[in-house]
């Protein structure tokens, strides 16, 4: 029974695509072998003949008699189809150590798409190899010598097609970008060809920078550096032209996992430098190097390298980019050790040569309005949030996310200048264009509510609290004042109890649930709360009103010791408080009559 069961199962995914082959096969109801053999007719029916020929060698290789005949009439078949193609055609090309855990993602994202694949593996000891050769893999063993662009030439040098794709073993297509890619390779004369490349990372939407990943296959066409290798130079040099293709992304899942980040930055320490012993012109190896040492943490080293790259006017004339970058760090480091005029003059430098660097724009504008001048500070974030997002460059950028935060700073700055109607009409347009981020509806709320319409702010302040319900207390305290002042007393309580339940206890919840109860006539709840809003943090005299209800609280409370601490806290903002004075003696008075 158990055996008639297995064999409709195997039936059942044989008459489906190879996603169910390569299901059975990993579920055990349909051997390697097995599966080797209905994948190759799967290849050869839908014109891949490279990945048909690759399952088949892979078959001729055992003992099975009995197969084999069968097996080197497909393998025959597959010859003269290859033999017989006149369309453009694609080997996918990658190098692998142990991702087991990532190989069938990245193959299966193309699996429709590239002719060939050819994947270079450096000593792999889990079954990388074998689940490449699940999707019509030739596998090559490399020896690892420390440099990728050699690895990279020696997959280039087992691969038949007429273009070169490369990709990471964490590199992700979607359906359209695949589907592009292909469209690419068929109708373009040979070239070389860039795409989006975009980091997905913990937090932030993810950055983006474009790099040549398709490339017409010639002779004299090879990966040069070490480390952080690249194909466009022997490119050009071969006389390729260069395209840039922003419409198609793909997705480094890499940068997921920071621990893995910083494993990778260990690992390529030494290979960079002594690349850049070996390469003392090229300065893009330096720029890498300092940006290894800043993920390491090394900052001073990595300093050095960026100012003197920046510093060299000679680099713009050859490696623009790498000149532009260099600043933009040099820009970052200098401000997070706190040398603002360093760090301003870098940072302009790199805007006026490039107006499109919005992260360099976006990181003026923080350090002008973190030294107090606003108007430069606006003009800065404007810069940053105009600039278009297909501007994109060989370094990483989050482009969505500095837009973004220009956006938010520059209605702080409308808002401090209490232009309510040029930050309603900003605020509208970023809401539009970023309708997930909590902060838009928060300052939206508190223009509608300076402006007198506090209907439009307390939905506001709603949808804030619905997209982030904990640790999200401005809401919960500004929906609560916007009750009290339509008189809704309970339902302002109501909202205060649901912050509190949320996890969002910060101070204005405490101190709007003190304003209330202490207007309640209830000491008790009203000093509690006050202990919470006032009782450890620094007060200043905007506090002298709540500190007064405390300590009114704290008498009714016949709590004498509470009323005294906040006494000595009103005292440290206004010494000279005569009623304070007042009723702190009689504290005294009163304290040595008991």
């Amino acid at each position: 029974m158990m055996d008639f069961m297995n064999q409709r199962k195997i039936s059942r995914h044989r008459e489906g695509g190879l996603d169910d082959l390569r299901t059975a096969c990993a579920a055990g109801y349909l051997g390697f072998r097995e599966f080797l053999l209905a994948a190759a007719r799967h290849y050869l029916a839908n014109d891949k003949p490279w990945r048909a020929k690759a399952m088949l060698t892979a078959l001729m290789a055992g003992t099975n008699s009995s197969r084999n005949l069968e097996t080197s009439g497909l393998l025959q078949q597959a010859h003269r189809e290859i033999a017989q193609i006149e369309r453009p055609t694609c080997s996918l090309n990658m190098i692998v150590k142990n991702e087991s855990h990532n190989i069938d993602a990245a193959l299966g994202c193309v699996d429709e798409c590239v002719d060939e694949i050819v994947i270079g593996d450096t000593g792999s000891q889990d079954d990388t190899a074998a689940r490449a050769r699940m999707y019509g893999a030739t596998v090559v063993p490399i020896t690892w010598q420390n440099d990728f662009a050699h690895a990279r030439n020696l997959v280039i040098d087992a691969s038949a097609c007429n273009w070169i794709l490369w990709m990471d073993a964490d590199d992700r297509l979607s359906a359209d970008s695949a589907r592009k890619i292909r469209q690419a390779w068929m109708l373009l004369p040979p070239s070389v060809v860039a795409f989006r490349i975009v980091n997905e990372a913990c937090a932030g939407f993810g950055s983006a920078f474009m790099q040549y990943r398709l490339v017409a296959r010639r002779e004299d066409v090879r990966f040069e550096r070490p480390i952080h290798e690249h194909i466009a130079p022997s490119a050009h040099r071969a006389g390729l032209p260069a395209r840039q293709h922003a419409d198609i992304s793909i997705v480094h899942t890499g940068y997921r996992n920071l621990d893995e980040h910083m494993r990778k930055a260990r690992r390529n320490l030494p290979i960079i430098r002594k690349a850049v012993v070996s390469h003392s012109d090229d300065w893009s190896l330096k720029l890498s190097l300092g940006e290894c040492y800043t993920i390491l943490g090394r900052n001073e080293e990595a300093l050095g390298e960026f100012t003197q790259i920046a510093d060299n006017r000679e680099v713009w004339n050859s490696y623009r980019d790498t000149y532009l970058q260099a600043h933009y760090y040099a820009g970052l480091l200098c401000k997070e050790s706190g040398k603002k005029k360093q760090a301003i003059a870098y940072l302009t430098r790199c805007c006026s040569l490039a107006k499109s660097r919005c992260d360099a724009s976006y990181l003026l504008g923080k350090l002008y309005y973190d030294g107090g001048d606003e108007h430069k500070a606006f003009n800065a974030f404007l810069a940053a949030a105009s600039t278009p997002q297909q501007c994109l460059h060989i370094a990483a950028v989050d482009g969505k996310r500095i837009q973004a935060e220009s956006l938010y700073h520059l209605g702080r700055i409308l808002i401090e200048w209490e232009k309510w109607n040029e930050a309603h009409e900003l605020l509208t347009r970023a809401i539009a264009a970023y309708p997930d981020v909590v902060e838009f509806y928060a300052q939206m709320g508190k223009v509608c509510f300076c402006g007198g319409r506090f209907v439009d702010a307390l939905e506001y302040y709603r949808t804030s609290r619905k997209l982030s319900p904990r640790h999200n207390p401005e809401a919960y305290a500004n929906i609560a004042r916007i009750q009290l002042v339509q008189g809704n007393l309970a339902d302002a309580i109501e909202t205060l109890v649901e912050a509190l339940e949320h996890e969002s206890a910060a101070p204005d919840i405490y101190m709007l649930l003190g304003d209330i109860t202490f207007a309640q006539r209830r000491p008790h709840l009203a000093l509690a709360s006050f202990e919470k809003a006032l009782g450890s943090g620094p007060v200043d005299k905007t506090h002298a009103p709540q500190l007064w209800k405390a300590i009114s609280s704290a008498l009714d409370a016949q709590e004498p010791q509470s009323a005294r601490r906040f006494l000595q806290k009103i005292l440290q903002v206004e010494p000279q408080n005569a009623d304070a004075q007042e009723v702190s003696r009689k504290l005294e008075i009163e304290a040595m009559a008991a």
